[in-house]
């Protein structure tokens, strides 16, 4: 028998039983379409943040007071940065481009009759091309607003709408933060993309509230500021320029210690985490290929039982153990091939969904497609050959004579 009657007998004998054959491929079905459902949904998100990330951060590090000391493997000693420290870094070091940190205040905002809890976030001038924010309406305030103090706030798109209405003109506008009156000056773009949908810049949102850092510092009677965010020239390593920084940093603070992380090793853990969930989650969905392999071989068992004459009767006329065995492996791996197919298909579904949710692009990848219906034909080989076999075992004669 050639392999297009192999072929064909299989399919005739699966289009027979198209009910049994339907239940027997939902286990696949469900597996496969899990599988790649997960590793479409992990690697597109995982891009996307790595992108938006990577717009933000490129050329960044982040210097924090304190550390574990590597002798001892106990915490150093910590101190917080001061105004000279921050000026020094820009100063003294030449591959430095700016410093930005920030200082947030829990808020009571006010604006008539309308009230908002937030956080005030008391930045410096630079902190909107830092963060490479941009205003949809009035200007950022100015380093003289910043070293003043001046009462001037930049809301964000959730923050004008919760204040003062829908599409309602917020600049030149006034408001009260813990009941200082300020002046509305600007109003920021609304963040987009993925750190948006997760609740906007950097954890910032839609609702931000921003006003010059030494108001916040002089209304908080000066509370410490334990991180800095640094970026370098475009020509400059990132990693090199970060350890001459926590260099100076210690020399200014004599046993104190300071840690600092670039943004390519956050994105590598980012990476590194995401990568495991995903992993996790594809092999907690990979058992239900398993339960679908079993399924499989029971079917295939019952078939067996089912056309022991059929085989009696074929191997009395010349059909050959290869000839069988091939015919009911084919059956066994169609049905898993056949489910792989759908459930890949049927992932496209959610993959779709979610990604228009989320606003990225989740594709369904030709590697993870090719992946999955190998996947898939492993399974109909590993969980059929022992059917098969025992079908290509069968007496002739006796297989003639089974009731």
């Amino acid at each position: 028998m050639t392999l297009l009657e192999s072929l064909r007998v299989s399919l005739e004998a699966l289009l027979n039983n198209k009910l049994r054959s339907v239940l027997t491929m939902l286990g696949i079905i469900i597996g496969v379409g899990s599988v790649i459902a997960i590793v479409a949904m992990g690697r597109g998100t995982e891009a996307a943040v790595r992108g938006e990330l990577e717009s933000i951060g490129s050329g960044v590090f982040v210097v924090v007071a304190g550390g574990v000391d590597p002798a001892t493997g106990q915490p150093g000693r910590a101190e917080p940065f001061t105004a000279t420290d921050l000026r020094n870094l820009e100063t003294l070091l030449p591959d430095v481009e700016m410093v930005n940190t920030s200082v947030n205040m829990g808020a009571t905002v006010k604006a008539g009759t309308r009230t908002m809890q937030a956080a005030a976030q008391g930045v410096p001038a630079n902190n909107l091309e830092f963060n490479q924010d941009k205003l949809s309406d009035g200007r950022w305030f100015t380093e003289a607003e910043e070293a003043s103090g001046a009462r001037v706030a930049v809301l964000g798109q959730g923050a004008v709408k919760q204040l003062f209405g829908e599409g309602a003109a917020a600049v030149g506008r006034s408001l009260s933060i813990n009941g200082y009156p300020f002046a509305v000056i600007g109003v920021r773009e609304a963040p987009t993309g993925l750190l948006a949908n997760m609740g906007g810049n950097l954890g910032t949102g839609d609702t931000a509230v921003f006003v010059p850092i030494t108001f916040v510092r002089r209304v908080m009677g000066d509370p410490p500021v334990t991180m800095a965010q640094v970026k370098v020239k475009p020509e400059a390593n990132p990693s090199e320029v970060m350890a001459d920084a926590i260099a100076l940093l210690e020399r200014s603070h004599k046993g104190a210690m300071f840690t600092g992380q670039t943004f390519d090793s956050f994105l590598s853990a980012i990476s590194s985490v995401m990568g495991i969930i995903t992993g996790v989650l594809s092999a907690v969905a990979g058992i239900s290929l398993l339960v679908g392999g079993v399924g499989i071989m029971n079917i295939m068992l019952v078939s067996v039982t089912e056309r022991t004459r059929e085989i009696g009767l074929r191997k009395a006329i010349g059909a050959s153990y290869r000839d069988i065995m091939v015919q009911f492996l084919i059956e066994a791996v169609m049905l898993s091939l056949i489910g792989g197919a759908i459930g890949i298909l049927l992932a496209s579904v959610p993959v779709f969904f979610v990604g228009r949710w989320l606003k990225i692009d989740l594709l369904l990848d030709v590697t993870s497609v090719g992946l999955a219906l190998g996947f898939s034909v492993g399974v109909g080989v590993l969980f059929g050959v022992y059917p098969a076999s025992k079908a290509a075992r069968l007496d002739p004669i006796e297989a003639l004579r089974y009731e």
